[in-house]
């Protein structure tokens, strides 16, 4: 059953309600993966993809608070 509107402006997990909504519509299916992140370190390798998908967060979201304050100079400079 494909999610509606609804039902994801009601989920507490939007994203995954919203993929399983994009997986119905095109009709693909994704195979589990197994995904490893080298850690700062380059000794360890993450392996929890909880722990990965909140290192990619960490990582965009600073890069969203950079870009902001950029913009922000250019903004008073300019």
């Amino acid at each position: 059953m494909n999610p509606t509107k609804h039902e994801i402006g009601e989920s507490n997990i939007k994203i995954t309600t919203i993929w399983k909504s994009v997986k119905l519509e095109s009709g693909r299916k994704f195979a589990d993966a197994i995904v490893q992140l080298l850690n700062n370190d380059r000794k360890s390798i993450i392996n929890n993809p909880h722990c990965i998908a909140s290192a990619f967060s960490e990582y965009f979201l600073l890069l969203v608070e950079k870009i902001s304050f950029v913009m922000l100079i250019i903004i008073v400079i300019g």
